[in-house]
Order: structure tokens, then C-alpha cells, then sequence
């Protein structure tokens, strides 16, 4: 999972985005298996943002 995150932390088109939740939890202080990751954003996102942000 940490690689994916950081793989995901790479592209342009998830810069504006954070990790939260209990996936950056279960990164930080690895007690538990984690099998979704959340993805927070101070800006309005939308579904154009969306759609972009799915295939670039």
C-alpha cells in the first residue's frame, strides 16, 4: 500500500489532493491492514476534476 501511495503522491494530476484517514493511520502506525485509500482536497474538485484527475 505505501508504494502505491507513493506512486499516486507522483502524479500531477493528484497534487492538489491529501491522505486521510484510517489508510494514512494504518501507514503511519502500521496496526491495522488498510484496503481503501482516502484522498482529501481543500478545492472543489467536481466531477470534470474527477474525470481528470481518473485518466491523467
Amino acid at each position: 500500500m505505501r508504494e502505491l501511495v507513493v506512486d499516486l503522491q507522483k502524479l500531477d494530476s493528484l497534487k492538489q489532493f491529501s491522505l486521510a484517514g484510517g489508510t494514512s493511520l494504518a501507514l503511519r502506525f502500521n496496526h491495522r491492514k488498510s484496503i481503501d485509500i482516502d484522498l482529501f482536497s481543500n478545492l472543489v474538485v467536481g466531477r470534470a476534476g474527477f474525470e481528470y484527475s481518473k485518466n491523467h
